[in-house]
């Protein structure tokens, strides 16, 4: 007796074919596709619905909001199955005692308000994942900059790195992040990230990276990244790939050519976009770097120094010029500033009669580091154009907090909705390859990212006439409409929009070549 069957969908099989036919579920896995005719314990009729591999979340931040007791639905209400966590250069672990206020900078960002729990190891931050009320199974990379800020003061900072990144590796960690405009990873030199990455090359991991720059130096930031991978021989990952500012939309054919050329002598290249024009990250960043070095702390003491105040607002006055207004403030921590939210940088300051970058100065401070940003720099088309190439996957990249970016929640519908129902830009098998089987090729996850019997039954069913985002930059947390259903690992966990209860995932484990 089968525990799950899936009657009369429309599924896309693992050579693209497009069919109707029923699945039987057992266990965790599919063991038969075709005319179904035993009984169930639970039988959804798909008649009408596409079924297809459940969707693999390739640039995911829930690190922390996973280990909480209440499970986090934004992923597995739009059909993702699979999420690879530890990106742009930050992860759960490893971390040490000293430096706990690193990992707690970013727990208060996502509304954990400081407090975090001390697993301090890899082996002990696994060990929480899975125990953890996991809806989805989880890839995990290890972070640039745990590494680095846990090797700082050390006499041989490299060779201390090296040897954790081996040990993490060792215990089947996926790869190496790094996020080369956050401290301290923005101070590294190429040179290190490339004999970081050939540790990772050893197991066969991945190199994902947030670049340097997505402005008017992502051409260069692109060759670094390739640098590295080819110094290092590994598989690299361009996180989030957008082109920030009108003046540099048009780079985006020559970055998609440059890649393409790689890609064609050889390389393992990729990268990940999500369906949005703006973009969302923490408000430190718009600092000058000088006032970033040195973590949070050294950031708010140089900010209470008035010499140094007056120099950084010369600065980005010039810098930014006419960008404030594309610069909204998102969420904030304290309660007196959330009339803050949803208004641009532009605006706040006009109300309070002060410069631009002077209001800037003021609510880090009073917020302490603590509050995000949303901007909208980029082109929808330069947007199409990335997400049509042949290279690109697609990732959530959400912070989850109290007003996330409505990509947390809204993503891989969007895709569906959007660019292959409405646009045709994609079509369904062009959307699953990008959303399923690539990333699930990219990362060698046996038995996912496919509908083929022997596989996991990671599953979403959908209405292709229905399926929708619903979450908006006003209201970011409105889950997706139109998916029937979401099967992880055999057991159902959404059924017509609503939780099931079940906690079925997975960590993920790789394993070396």
């Amino acid at each position: 007796m089968m525990n799950l069957v899936i009657k009369n969908g429309t599924i896309i099989d693992e050579k693209g074919r497009i069919r109707i036919a029923d699945i039987g579920i057992a266990g965790s896995k599919i063991i038969s596709i075709g005319k179904v005719k035993t009984e169930s314990d639970i039988l959804i009729d798909a008649t009408g619905l596409f079924v297809v591999p459940g969707f693999i979340d390739i640039h995911s931040h829930n690190d922390f909001v996973i280990t909480k007791k209440t499970p986090f639905l934004a992923k597995v209400s739009q059909g993702i199955t699979t999420e690879v966590i530890g990106n742009c250069g930050i992860s759960g672990a490893p971390y040490t005692e000293r430096t706990l206020p690193f990992i707690k900078e970013w727990f208060s960002l996502i509304g954990r308000k400081g407090m975090c729990s001390h697993w301090f190891t890899w082996k002990r931050y696994l060990e929480v994942l899975q125990i953890s009320s996991l809806t989805t199974n989880i890839a995990p990379l290890v972070g640039h900059n745990n590494l680095k800020v846990m090797a700082e003061g050390s006499s041989n900072q490299m060779k201390e790195m090296k040897n954790a990144l081996y040990s993490i590796m060792e215990q089947g960690c996926f790869g190496l992040s790094t996020g080369l405009i956050y401290t301290p990873g923005v101070f590294s030199k190429t040179e290190e990230i490339i004999e970081l990455a050939k540790v990772v090359s050893k197991f066969g991991g991945i190199y994902a990276t947030h670049i340097r720059g997505e402005e008017g130096k992502i051409i260069q930031s692109i060759r670094e990244g390739i640098e590295i991978g080819k110094s290092a021989n590994t598989s690299v990952e361009i996180s989030h790939m957008k082109v920030s500012g009108e003046e540099n939309w048009n780079k985006t054919e020559d970055i998609i050519s440059i890649i393409t050329k790689k890609r064609k002598a050889g390389m393992n290249i990729n990268y990940d976009v999500y369906p949005y024009t703006a973009s969302s990250t923490t408000i430190t960043v718009l600092l000058p770097l000088w006032i970033r070095e040195g973590g949070q702390g050294k950031i708010l003491k140089r900010l209470k120094d008035i010499s140094l105040r007056k120099r950084a607002e010369e600065e980005m006055s010039s810098v930014m010029k006419n960008r404030w207004n594309k610069i909204i403030i998102n969420q904030v921590n304290s309660s007196n500033n959330r009339w803050m939210e949803g208004y641009s940088i532009k605006e706040i300051a006009e109300k309070l009669s002060v410069s631009p970058a002077r209001f800037l100065m003021d609510i880090i401070l009073q917020e302490k580091g603590m509050a995000s940003i949303v901007r909208f720099t980029m082109s929808e088309d330069s947007v199409k154009t990335f997400l049509k190439a042949p290279m690109s996957f697609i990732g959530t990249d959400g912070l989850p907090g109290r007003r996330p970016h409505p990509r947390l929640w809204g993503s891989f519908p969007r895709v569906i909705r959007r660019y292959v129902r409405e646009e045709n830009l994609l079509t369904l098998k062009e959307a699953i390859y990008k959303m399923s089987t690539g990333p699930a090729e990219k990362l060698g996850l046996e038995k996912r990212g496919t509908i083929k019997t022997g596989n996991f039954a990671d599953i979403v069913i959908f209405d292709l006439n229905k399926i929708k985002d619903c979450a908006t930059y006003k209201e970011p947390t409105l889950p997706a409409e139109g998916i029937k259903a979401v099967i992880v690992n055999g057991k159902l966990v959404m059924l017509d929009g609503k939780f099931t209860g079940a906690t079925p995932g997975m960590v993920l484990l790789h394993k070396a070549l």
